[in-house]
């Protein structure tokens, strides 16, 4: 392990947090004028604190595996705490805990918030706030690699440390021509949407960060009440549609543009996924009507577009889900949990692993009744390693046990058991809101700080997949 390579790719990770606060300086004196110096002295220090060991320690050409995960998670941690200077500066609401809490949710692309009154603070503490989604979204090491060229000799194991082993794959690459293409897919969606809102009738400012949360499966607004402020049935689908599509494969939505519609792999989880969010929005349209008896079109409304956030890890909210009957707060609950597809900028286990897990059960049942039999697990049409079907039973174990562990340390901390473990749910996959206070309307602020900071942890273990911050940990790793 070499501290000082590890620091110097650590440090190139904070400039790109530095241009995202140097951007947002010149939005808010475009805006209101308001808080651009806050933004543009918080740029300048994080430039320098990210510049400093890139002086003194010269690029290098390899790094060893230990290093690209201590890079990775180091860097995650870094930037959200360089995250926090321009909420710091510019004051209440934002003590340190607080102010954490809201950059690590942002980076993390989670969305819970401390935060009671949005509308109050400055646009451009707010566009900063929602740029936090979208550097995080993409990743920041993805984003590196496609912006800064030396970069490209060490792309390889910064790749394989940071992206979801289940949507490399057994093989990278050129990990910097991958890193393109993901930011292709990324900002060509951030685009798109951001049109389609203005055509709807937002501001250019509304639509924009509006598609940062979307498109990055955030979830921050810059309006009081999210996507309810509104009152749009054009804006809500126009927001369900990018949503759907920001918890696809961006390979698989890169294969579709460039094959003309011609996929080559990726559809039985794309396939299952829809389905999930299918089968989800029928049920709890269903459960609505019969429940809280509201017209079809309202439960359909309500229902497709909560399923739809919750299910992505978007975060995004529409109606109030904290008061809607038991059953659709358990299907919420279970989307959750599972969320999205690799490969896109969803949290959760992903619905990858559920398909792996799955044909590993099968599999295993099946040599149970032919111990003779040979049960080869196969996924589009290619026969896939038993081993990385265990890996992926492995990771949904470790990620259940995680949230078990995480939702008993946070009720100790005085909250409510079903707060504690809807809100380490919505933490651990990204999703930000829970249910009670910590709802869809709700927000984290009335939580102990201690409790703050336990879920702040808990969105970087879920953002990085576990493993990572548990080597971290490990005192062997750093040996």
């Amino acid at each position: 392990m070499r501290p000082t390579v590890v620091a110097r790719y650590v440090g190139l990770i904070l400039l790109i947090g530095a241009v995202g606060m140097m951007t947002s300086a010149l939005v808010g004196w475009a805006m209101d004028g308001q808080a651009a110096a806050t933004l543009a002295i918080s740029a300048v220090l994080v430039a320098c604190f990210g510049a400093f060991p890139m002086v003194f320690v010269p690029r290098v050409r390899e790094m060893t595996p230990r290093e690209s995960l201590a890079t990775v998670a180091l860097g995650w941690i870094a930037m959200s705490f360089a995250g926090t200077l321009p909420y710091l500066l510019y004051g209440a609401p934002f003590n340190f805990i607080n102010a954490l809490f809201e950059s690590v949710s942002g980076f993390t692309t989670t969305g819970s918030s401390i935060l009671v009154k949005i509308q109050v603070l400055p646009a451009g503490i707010l566009f900063w706030r929602s740029m936090t989604h979208w550097i995080g979204g993409v990743g920041i090491i993805v984003l590196a690699l496609a912006i800064f060229p030396s970069l490209s000799t060490v792309g390889h194991s910064l790749m394989r440390a940071e992206v979801s082993p289940v949507a490399l794959g057994p093989k990278v690459a050129r990990a910097r021509e991958v890193a393109r293409v993901v930011l292709f897919v990324y900002v060509g969606l951030t685009l798109l949407e951001t049109i389609a809102l203005v055509i709807a009738g937002l501001s250019a400012y509304d639509a924009s960060t509006t598609a940062f949360g979307t498109i990055a499966t955030g979830g921050f607004s810059v309006r009081d009440g999210s996507i309810a402020y509104y009152h749009s049935v054009a804006v809500e689908v126009i927001v369900i549609v990018f949503m759907i599509l920001s918890g696809t494969n961006f390979a698989l939505l890169y294969g579709l543009v460039i094959t003309k519609g011609r996929p080559r792999g990726g559809t039985t989880t794309a396939f299952t996924y829809l389905s999930l969010l299918a089968i989800g929005t029928v049920a709890v349209t269903l459960d609505l009507q019969a429940r809280l008896h509201i017209g079809w079109a309202n439960a359909l409304r309500y229902g497709a577009f909560q399923v739809t956030s919750i299910g992505t890890s978007s975060g995004f909210a529409s109606a109030d889900s904290s008061i809607w009957p038991g059953g659709s707060q358990a299907m919420l609950m279970l989307l959750a949990l599972i969320c999205a597809s690799a490969g896109s900028t969803s949290g959760g286990i992903k619905v990858d692993r559920i398909v792996l897990f799955a044909k590993l059960v099968r599999a295993r049942l099946y040599t149970l009744g032919h111990p003779e039999g040979i049960a080869p697990i196969r996924l589009e049409g290619r026969r896939i390693p038993e081993e990385a079907a265990r890996d992926a039973m492995f990771f949904v174990v470790a990620y259940l046990a995680g949230v078990l562990v995480a939702s008993l340390a946070v009720s100790l901390t005085g909250v409510s058991l079903v707060e504690a473990a809807s809100g380490t749910i919505a933490c651990m996959g990204n999703v930000g809101p829970g249910l009670g206070k910590v709802g869809s309307m709700g927000n984290y602020a009335s939580l102990p700080d201690v409790a703050k900071l336990l879920l702040s942890g808990v969105m970087i273990t879920g953002r990085l997949e576990i493993f990572p911050i548990l080597l971290l940990a490990s005192r062997r790793f750093w040996r």
